[in-house]
Parts: structure tokens; sequence; C-alpha cells
């Protein structure tokens, strides 16, 4: 299985949820937003979502300032 995150192709395993994926991704942390093939989930929709074959994945990270 290759996915595509932040436009970069990743190996990945069948089966694999979003919140598997922010795991591996970001593991201290949790994106502010996340988009699959250009649909925004919330973060209910994670466990329940599964990234297929050729998925495009954005993961967009929480951004502070001062």
């Amino acid at each position: 299985t290759v996915i595509t995150v932040n436009k970069k192709e990743h190996d990945w395993h069948d089966d694999l949820t979003v919140q598997e994926l922010v795991d591996e991704f970001y593991p201290e942390s949790v994106p502010a937003a996340i988009r699959l093939n250009g649909r925004l989930l919330t973060p209910i929709q994670y466990k329940k979502t599964y990234v297929t074959d050729g998925a495009e994945v954005q993961l967009i990270p929480l951004l502070g300032g001062g």
C-alpha cells in the first residue's frame, strides 16, 4: 500500500486508520486538521476512517504564535 502524506509517498499497511497514521506521524501531539482525499475530517472520524491504497492525506499542524 502506498499513500501520500503531505505530498510525500509512504509505504503503508492495509487496514490503516487515520488515528494510526496520526499516532505514527505525530506521536506527541495531534495535527490541527486532517484532510483525506480532499475531505476535512473531524477527530471523531479518525478511529473509524480507513486510509486506502493511493490515498492523499494532508496533516496540518497546529501553529503557535505570539
